[in-house]
């Protein structure tokens, strides 16, 4: 019998290979998350059918990554969570509230910035925030087995 567990999948440009994977091995009961999902806004769905949750991440919030951030615009509410992925994954410095730097002055991110994540992302889906953290802890304890 399998584990009532979910699994964290941190996949980057592989993601044909990630769902011929997941369409042909035994998945977790309670589904995966797709960590700061990075993925083509066309597997989305088929992902969610199989389970999966994605969360998205301050890097998303950079210029450059405009697209990515587009695609949490079509993710399914019910299946959407929000990372900081601290210290990694930093938000870009003009919209960062705690912009810390390493030892070699390489910009890190903070925990707390999860709040950015919560406001931008609610902004985005045009949800109050409060709305928005609701459903981000439905979807929590969906996924994590949590009452």
């Amino acid at each position: 019998a399998r584990d009532d567990r979910p699994a964290t999948i941190h996949c980057l440009r592989a993601f044909g290979l990630l769902d011929e994977v997941l369409r042909t091995n035994e998945r977790p009961v309670r589904g995966f998350l797709l960590h700061s999902y990075g993925g083509p806004v066309e597997m989305v769905e088929g992902f969610a059918k199989l389970g999966a949750y994605f969360s998205v991440s301050p890097y998303f919030l950079h210029e450059r990554k405009a697209r990515q951030w587009e695609t949490f615009r079509r993710v399914q509410l019910d299946r959407l969570l929000v990372e900081t992925d601290a210290p990694d994954m930093w938000p870009p410095d003009a919209i960062n509230p705690r912009p810390l730097r390493d030892q070699a002055d390489k910009p890190i991110n903070h925990p707390a910035n999860i709040d950015l994540m919560y406001r931008e992302l609610a902004k985005l889906r045009g949800l109050a925030v409060e709305a928005l953290a609701a459903q981000v802890e439905q979807n929590f304890a969906a996924l994590f087995g949590i009452a």
